[in-house]
Parts: C-alpha cells; structure tokens; sequence
C-alpha cells in the first residue's frame, strides 16, 4: 500500500489549520490520494471529493479539563471539531472509554468509531541491574522509591498521592520520585510537599530523557498513577513493561490499559490509596504477582498490532 506522508516546518498554533492542510492541499493537485489520515486531532476544514477522511482522537482533555489547555485549542474542539467528526469516514481512537466520550459529547455513531490501542515503546522492559544503577545517581534518586511519571496538571492527581504518601511514609522506608515536566502546577505541589514536611522524601527530577526512562522503572519498587483523566495512559503500561507493580485509577482508560494486572482504586479516596501503597511494599507474594501479571499483560500491547489494524481501514477505504 502506497503511503504518503506530508509535513511542512512547524508554525505557531494559531497558524496550526495551515499547517494540516496545506501539504494535502499541495499534494491532493499532483498525487492520487485515496486516505488522508489526520492523527494530530486538530479539527481541518476541508473533505475532498473521492478521498475518505480519518482522524485519530486520542482524548478530550480540551473539552472535560478547558484550564489544563489554551483557549484557542479548548475553541477548536468546542466549535470546529464537530464538523470534523461528523464530516469523517471513520473516527480512531485509544480506548473504549474515549469512544464512549465521543458518542456522548458529539452524538456520534459508535459504529464509526474504531477503538485501537497504543503500545509502549520497546525499549521499556527488563534491563540488567549493571545498566540501571547509574541512573539514580544522575537525578539524586535514592533507593528503595515509589514512582509517579507525568505531568502535574491537576488532572494528574498529585495532591492525592502527596496525601497517601504521607499517611504511609512512617511505615516504609521509600522516597517519593515524581518524574515529569514542573509546569504551572508544581508551585503548589511544592507547596503541599513542605506543609506535609515532606522535603526529604519526595525528589522531583524534571523531565527525564526518554533514553533513560526505562532505567527509572525499572529502579522503582512501585508505580502510582492516580490519574482523574486519560485517553489511554502509557505510563501505566511502560511501567509493567518494566517489570515494575501499578497502582493507578479505576476510571476512564486506565482499567482498560492495566486490566487485573495492577490495583485499581478510586482516585477521590486517599485511604484507599494509602492502604494499597502498604500492600503492593509489604505483601511480597502480592508484589511478585503483580510484577508477574504487569509483564503479561504489557505483551498484549504491540506497535505491530496497532499499524495492521490501522492499515487494515486503510484497506477498506481503497
């Protein structure tokens, strides 16, 4: 199957309309296109005679979080991306809860929607001890530590797990490591961490290159995603990849990511949170099963998987 991918250099947001459909615009005069596949979810204003159109919708934070994102972005999905979708041949998405969102919110036949799942990237798996070690010297990590890897948009649930680490820490010997971009939000996590005079067992390390992530989960003893919000959530699933247990959230796509292979608690109860942390640490059958169980479970995700099912509209529409 022939593909054609077009790019032109990235323009400012407000100029982002023009830089989806231009290079189809150009390249629709001179190529015999039969699919535009748009996978970027920013709504386009064009549907051209002959040519079926799929977008990918991977969430719709703008929509059900408009603080966490700006006003121009939280309009297109508000005004433009209606059009969009009712205008496509066929929506993509990451899982079943963001198909059910976009029936719900749009009022879009679920037949139209196609539900196929990311994968995490190979490089996170099981590594030998020699090749991990250094790592938690680079970013003053001390061992044994739980793991939070993301953002801190309040999405994200941080002051939640602040909370339950808090309750815990006197009967672990773990430190908190919170891996992610500091973003507008980490003044008042900072904040929280010294009310709760937690300053010596929470590390933040910033953003972290994805060349040595997988050496962080593997260094964790535990991984804690108390997430409110996601379209699929890959940390959860880079996480059993690595060989490393899964605490996250029992809503929106995160029980669809991580299934029964990790402890899924409600992300509004601290107690509930607090008390698995104590479990997954101090349970070591418990802890190994998880390991066990998050490593099968990362195998039934593949990039492989992902393209032939991506490849195989494309096949319908040709």
């Amino acid at each position: 199957m022939p593909v054609l991918q077009t790019t032109v250099p990235f323009l400012p947001h407000k100029d982002e309309l023009w830089y989806l459909s231009l290079p189809i615009l150009i390249n629709y005069r001179h190529k015999n296109l039969k699919v535009v596949h748009n996978i970027t979810q920013i709504p386009t204003f064009f549907k051209f005679k002959n040519v079926k159109y799929i977008i990918t919708v991977h969430d719709l934070i703008p929509v059900l979080f408009p603080k966490e994102v700006k006003l121009g972005y939280h309009l297109f999905f508000r005004v433009f991306l209606p059009r969009t979708l009712k205008s496509a041949d066929r929506i993509i998405v990451d899982s079943n809860h963001t198909k059910e969102d976009l029936s719900a919110h749009y009022n879009i036949s679920k037949d139209k929607i196609t539900v196929i799942y990311l994968a995490a990237d190979p490089r996170y798996r099981l590594l030998d001890e020699d090749r991990i070690h250094n790592v938690k010297d680079k970013y003053g990590i001390k061992l044994p530590y739980i793991l939070y890897v993301g953002s801190m948009e309040r999405r994200k649930n941080i002051p939640l797990l602040l909370k339950a680490f808090l309750e815990v820490k006197n009967n672990i010997p773990h430190k908190l490591v919170i891996v992610g971009s500091k973003g507008k939000h980490f003044n008042s996590i900072t904040k929280l961490v010294h009310d709760y005079n937690l300053q010596d067992d929470v590390i933040f390390t910033g953003r972290v290159p994805d060349e040595d992530m997988p050496s962080i989960y593997n260094l964790a003893e535990l991984f804690v995603y108390p997430s409110l919000y996601e379209g699929f959530g890959l940390p959860p699933l880079e996480a059993m990849a690595c060989g490393c247990p899964v605490i996250t959230s029992n809503v929106s796509s995160l029980p669809e990511v991580v299934g029964d292979a990790g402890i899924l608690i409600d992300p509004n109860n601290v107690n509930e949170l607090s008390c698995a942390i104590y479990k997954a640490l101090t349970d070591v059958e418990f802890k190994n099963s998880l390991k066990l169980k998050g490593l099968e479970r990362a195998n039934m995700f593949s990039w492989r998987k992902f393209a032939e099912e991506t490849a195989s509209i494309y096949e319908e529409f040709i």
